[in-house]
């Protein structure tokens, strides 16, 4: 989507305008990603829940906050 907006995650406007694509809120929306700074503190700027995909485990180890950590997708269907 980058390529198509002119920005790259973490930068809010990135999902901003997914959310608005989406007519959807941030407190409607959850943002699943595998990049920590990327995914999660670009999310968390703008309000939306993120959901951390770590299936490798590399952030296991790490005080991610209250971030929501998984290891599969499958997993989404126990915190959505």
């Amino acid at each position: 989507m980058s390529c198509y907006v002119g920005y790259e995650k973490p930068h809010p406007r990135i999902f901003e305008l997914a959310l608005s694509k989406a007519c959807v809120s941030p407190s409607e929306a959850i943002h699943v990603g595998d990049s920590y700074y990327h995914d999660v503190v670009g999310a968390e700027g703008v309000g939306i829940t993120p959901v951390l995909l770590d299936g490798s485990g590399r952030y296991a180890c790490e005080d991610l906050g209250d971030c929501i950590r998984i290891e599969s997708l499958s997993e989404l269907l126990s915190i959505v």
